[in-house]
């Protein structure tokens, strides 16, 4: 794993992974990091609100379960 920061702009802030996003083999970002990594070009990395919104694929979204006792 490799990150560079720009201090100046966090959202130009970049990041090398390998093999890619997700330890399940059967998900479409298990290896999507490996040509990047390879070639050595850092991928964006997202940190203000409207840049992860901008940049996102999912939102996953946890609530807690209701006690059914009562």
């Amino acid at each position: 794993f490799s990150f560079v920061a720009d201090v100046a702009d966090w959202d130009r802030s970049t990041f090398l992974s390998a093999p890619g996003n997700s330890a399940q083999p059967l998900s479409p970002f298990y290896s999507n990091l490996v040509e990047s990594w390879a070639s050595g070009k850092g991928n964006a990395l997202a940190f203000s609100r409207s840049k992860v919104d901008e940049v996102r694929a999912n939102v996953l979204m946890l609530q807690p379960i209701q006690d059914r006792m009562h």
